[in-house]
């Protein structure tokens, strides 16, 4: 009986000493006109959560707002400082409040800019204190612009090793992981329209696109990386890769990526069509719709004009199918050119003939690479071009 008695009262006084032990709201306030941040916030939670009500909140908001601001005042400013923000950031109380998050972003961009300044190397923990930052809730939005000018040349001079464990968080830091907060939010649509991250975007899009890791369709890799109102903003980008010319990964990922959107249409379905038929085109689909795209240019004369008026800014004319060894392959591309885009095959070869007789100056070289081998497959096939072209050149050699 004694013994239960005693253990009651060491019980009670325990009690007794931990109520004792925890601060009143007058505490509070006295550390508040005190300006006593780190004590404050560490006994701010003693107040009983059914106490915490508009003036106990207020106090807090106030007194995380001068700390930061009293923080920000320093002239070097500490990790155990930024840990600091980062903890307060956990508070229910100021989750929502703006002047919080304005004075928080501020602090932590400079302390990333110190940090990094001091050691950007790949095992710095600046890194880590990075991406505990940008995985907090509530992101900074407002934040990534300036945080991408401060990273852009640490990122290029700190190259991680993907198989040191200490590289770990400089492997999550890239410019599309600080623009990842925007791409799923209710301003994405506004914000993808910017050229800058519009160009870190697709780099992100490509450099998966052609990770040998994917193997989900383009639809599904699209959704992972962005919100699908983004990606329709980018439209126009794609389309631009395939009206400069040429056949690399831009304009095949830029291919596959409109035809995925349902955004194929003319001019850019010609513009691919003819750079896959004169590239290095292998029978199957891709062949089969190019074929057709390019045989219903024969009954537009006005589509075929406007094609050919962007095709003469190319640096370089497609025509690499000439140089390739099947010769049933090479024949059958130029005779259906010649039949349904008959203005290409002459602006090609008058190219050519302009570029060996001199007539014309080209200041990047000649834009038809495979003159010789082009009029050699001409030759061959009826009416494909005038003999006396074929004879002008001829003669140049």
């Amino acid at each position: 009986m004694k013994f239960i008695f005693l253990i009651t009262a060491l019980l009670t006084s325990s009690a007794s000493l931990l109520a004792d032990s925890s601060y009143t709201l007058k505490d509070l306030e006295a550390l508040e006109r005190e300006k006593s941040y780190s004590e404050f916030f560490k006994h701010a939670s003693d107040i009983r959560p059914s106490e915490r009500n508009d003036y106990w909140k207020e106090m807090v908001a106030n007194m995380a707002e001068g700390y930061l601001k009293s923080l920000k005042s320093k002239l070097i400013l500490k990790r155990e400082d930024f840990k600091a923000t980062q903890e307060l950031a956990l508070w229910p109380a100021l989750a929502e409040n703006e002047f919080f998050k304005i004075h928080r972003a501020d602090l932590s961009l400079k302390w990333f800019e110190q940090c990094l300044n001091d050691d950007a190397s790949p095992e710095s923990p600046c890194w880590s204190d990075l991406t505990d930052f940008w995985q907090t809730p509530k992101a900074f939005v407002d934040l990534v612009p300036k945080l991408l000018r401060l990273l852009k040349p640490y990122l290029q001079s700190s190259l991680p090793d993907p198989l040191n464990p200490k590289h770990r968080a400089r492997m999550v830091v890239s410019e599309y992981f600080i623009i990842s907060p925007i791409l799923f939010s209710e301003i994405a649509e506004l914000q993808c329209q910017k050229p800058e991250l519009q160009e870190i975007l697709w780099t992100k899009l490509k450099t998966e696109w052609m990770s040998e890791l994917n193997t989900h369709g383009l639809n599904k890799l699209l959704n992972s990386i962005a919100l699908k109102d983004c990606w329709k903003k980018l439209i126009p980008k794609a389309q631009s890769y395939l009206a400069r010319g040429g056949m690399n990964d831009d304009t095949n990922l830029g291919h596959e990526f409109l035809r995925t959107l349902d955004a194929l249409n003319s001019p850019t379905l010609e513009f691919y069509s003819l750079n896959y038929l004169l590239g290095y085109p292998v029978k199957g689909e891709a062949f089969n719709k190019s074929w057709v795209a390019i045989q219903k240019l024969s009954k537009s004369v006005a589509k075929r004009e406007a094609l050919m008026q962007q095709i003469k800014s190319w640096e370089r004319l497609p025509g690499d199918v000439f140089t390739q060894n099947d010769e049933t392959k090479k024949r059958a591309i130029l005779r259906h050119l010649s039949l349904n885009f008959p203005d290409y095959i002459d602006y090609y070869a008058h190219t050519c003939l302009n570029f060996y007789t001199g007539n014309k100056s080209y200041p990047q070289g000649n834009p038809a690479l495979h003159c010789k081998e082009f009029f050699a497959t001409a030759k061959i096939i009826e009416n494909a071009i005038p003999a006396s072209m074929i004879q002008k050149f001829e003669e140049q050699f």
